[in-house]
């Protein structure tokens, strides 16, 4: 028997958005925008614009 590893990594890195941990994430119809929250806040994203939230 071989053990099965799993590798996990980001493909795109989003700095500075949350200051807790994300407990939701939800694409917009558009496809090109997004929602993230924590316990305080709910950010916008655009997912060509990596370095800051909307």
């Amino acid at each position: 028997p071989t053990d099965l590893m799993v590798e996990v990594r980001p493909r795109r890195i989003f700095a500075n958005g949350h200051t807790y941990h994300v407990n939701s994430i939800s694409v917009n119809s558009d496809g090109e925008t997004y929602l993230s929250a924590d316990d305080l806040r709910i950010n916008m994203w655009h997912l060509d614009i990596t370095d800051r939230s909307f």
